[in-house]
């Protein structure tokens, strides 16, 4: 008589891990890839525009700004060094506006422009892939 008590075993084991691990993969592949999901830093648009922090000119520009930028994202263009500079320059000008109208402080405005220099010598400094 031959017993193979630990052979009823492996094959559900195998399936158990195999259903966790695919579950597992399905639910991180979900969270990282959903395209339907929109990241939202502060109030919508739509809002700002009904409190009046914006004018509805200056949302349909940001939103024609940002399906531009999305549009060269998916089709993987980098901006030239041209629009990046034009990019800074505007965002330098806000800053500059927001500390004469007194939204924010010098020091703040000091302060956000030395985390800017710290991100672009971080991303410039980044390794870049080998081409072969």
């Amino acid at each position: 008589m031959i017993r193979r008590p630990k052979v009823k075993w492996v094959a559900p084991m195998i399936l158990t891990g195999s259903l966790l691990a695919g579950g597992s993969a399905a639910i991180a592949a979900d969270t990282w890839n959903n395209s339907n999901q929109q990241r939202r830093v502060g109030p919508p648009i739509a809002a700002k525009v009904a409190s009046g922090e914006i004018t509805q000119a200056e949302a349909d520009e940001f939103r024609s700004k940002m399906a531009e930028r999305k549009a060269k994202f998916e089709n993987r263009e980098q901006p030239s060094k041209q629009d990046m500079e034009a990019r800074r320059a505007e965002m330098m000008e806000r800053l500059a506006a927001k500390v004469a109208s007194g939204e924010i402080t010098q020091a703040e405005a000091d302060e956000f422009r030395s985390k800017m220099a710290e991100r672009k010598a971080k991303f410039e400094n980044r390794e870049q892939p080998s081409k072969q």
